[in-house]
């Protein structure tokens, strides 16, 4: 069954996430800043060079799509490409724990 996995063509979130991921890796001050990653991206792969205009806009890949890549290699048990600011990893800590306690509390709101 894997095999016939493999010969499927990737999913556009695993190249995405490929793509990311060597971006991560090769500038390491992307890992603190989503728009620094983002703006790194679209130049890489995206082909914007000249600034964004009404032909280059809709090929652009998304920034929600840009961080969820991010946030995965992040998460448990990746663990990868860490923020290297400390305020930054304070922040992205503290923001985890509130969204755990928010869909905590909605969780036991009965309709």
């Amino acid at each position: 069954m894997n095999y016939l996995l493999n010969l499927l063509p990737p999913m556009p979130k695993d190249q995405v996430r490929k793509k990311v991921g060597y971006i991560l890796e090769k500038y390491p001050a992307t890992r603190n800043c989503d728009k620094e990653l983002c703006r790194q991206y679209r130049m890489e792969y995206d082909g914007l060079r000249d600034g964004v205009n009404r032909e280059n806009f809709q090929r652009l890949t998304s920034t929600a799509t840009i961080t969820r890549a991010r946030r995965w290699y992040n998460a448990y048990p990746r663990m990868l490409y860490l923020a290297t600011d400390p305020a930054v990893l304070r922040t992205r800590k503290q923001a985890k724990h509130e969204y755990a306690q928010y869909y905590a509390s909605i969780s036991n709101i009965t309709l």
